[in-house]
């Protein structure tokens, strides 16, 4: 029995507004990582990433401590946005009008609380710098220090712990999870344990990324392309993972090695990876 023509026509409008929403909800997220990444561009090439860099904002600026953490807070939700958001769009089952933005604010939330956290020590740092003579003589200790901290968690098991969780965040949601998740306050409590996740698995990698700031956009794209790859590679993550270990360390052994090669920051080793 064939349908009138009128319904037929009313069923493919319906089809075609239904597939237009799904897709939306699969771009938006891309769109939003696609202008973080646009900013940074801008930023970079205009030679304008001083307010995002924390020790521009707490030695050279001149403002006050709140001014200074407001100025970074926002340039890290960019940094947020650009390096770790592209895990998230890549959870296949948070659909729902409404629920990826809170899922994003519950996430966001979390990495905003170490934002703020990596701030504040890194201004008892430059304050320890500042009144002990020999760490500001041997300042290279510090991105020593981050390097070969991000590198030897690479090999812990609450690496893989987290990791794990993660990964299987992005092989897609559970059933009930799905179920419980179309309420917003329930979408923002997952985005936050997503959030802890990620950040139990990438914390010493953007602490790393934290010591070098925005100035450096290979910097920035390779810990990017690393987070991702862990988190999508499946079972291959364990090999990854300790060969990006392996490469932490050897770049914080290249700084002690070269301390003094001019120019760069950090000697030769400044100017191949940190600027």
């Amino acid at each position: 029995m064939r349908l009138p023509a009128i319904v037929v026509v009313k069923q493919r409008h319906l089809e075609k507004r239904a597939s237009t929403h799904r897709w939306s909800l699969l771009l938006w997220p891309w769109l939003l990582v696609g202008a973080a990444w646009a900013v940074t561009l801008l930023a970079v090439f205009t030679r304008h990433t001083e307010w995002g860099d924390h020790h521009h904002l707490l030695q050279a600026s001149g403002l006050p401590f709140v001014s200074a953490l407001g100025f970074f807070l926002a340039s890290w939700q960019v940094m947020i946005l650009a390096m770790m958001f592209p895990t998230v769009a890549a959870h296949k089952s948070v659909s729902p009008p409404g629920v990826p933005v809170m899922f994003l604010a519950g996430y966001d939330l979390i990495w905003t609380a170490f934002g703020c956290v990596a701030f504040l020590g890194d201004a008892l740092i430059h304050r320890l710098v500042a009144n002990w003579s020999w760490l500001s003589a041997h300042d290279t200790i510090i991105a020593t220090g981050l390097l070969a901290l991000a590198g030897a968690y690479q090999f812990t098991p609450w690496k893989t712990r987290f990791l794990m969780a993660c990964q299987a965040e992005v092989g897609g949601f559970s059933q009930s999870q799905r179920a419980g998740m179309t309420h917003l306050d329930a979408a923002c409590r997952a985005g936050g344990r997503s959030g802890l996740s990620h950040l139990g698995s990438c914390w010493a990698l953007m602490l790393a990324m934290f010591g070098v700031g925005m100035g450096s956009l290979v910097w920035m794209a390779a810990l990017t392309c690393v987070m991702a790859a862990e988190q999508l590679s499946g079972p291959r993550a364990g090999a990854l993972r300790w060969a990006v270990g392996v490469i932490f360390l050897g770049l914080a052994i290249l700084i002690l090695a070269l301390p003094a090669a001019p120019p760069g920051r950090f000697g030769l080793a400044g100017l191949l990876f940190f600027r």
